[in-house]
């Protein structure tokens, strides 16, 4: 019995640990071991261990939830990639978001550049 089973290359780049994991997954799922080891860690000395073992497994479920599962999305969204793909390309366009206005640049004199940046030639 193989504990690795490989994907032909059309479909992904990845292989498929104990029929189900990929690298990603295995690699979620072990950042949430640790984070429940580290919950663990810091609630034995007030008395809450079980508390932060139980808070850490649902942290691991979900992280491995979010990097196995595929978005329940149309096709237009982004069909077949997993939430965590998802997630993070919301966050980039979130961190980039900008408006773009036809003609705003307009009123500034674009034969002049450098005063525009006159600021960072500034060597004192």
């Amino acid at each position: 019995m193989s504990l690795h089973h490989d994907i032909p290359s059309e479909f992904t780049d990845d292989g498929r640990w104990f029929h189900f994991f990929t690298k990603k997954g295995i690699i979620f799922v072990a950042v949430g071991l640790v984070i429940m080891y580290g919950l663990y860690k810091v609630t034995v000395p007030f008395g809450f261990t079980l508390a932060g073992v139980i808070v850490g497994l649902v942290i691991t479920i979900l992280l491995g939830f979010v990097s196995m599962f595929p978005s329940p999305s149309d096709y237009i969204h982004g069909s077949g990639i997993t939430i965590d793909v998802l997630i993070l390309r919301r966050f980039i366009r979130w961190a980039n978001r900008c408006i773009y206005v036809k003609g705003y640049e307009a009123g500034i004199d674009k034969s002049a550049p450098a005063k525009r940046f006159a600021f960072l030639a500034r060597t004192t």
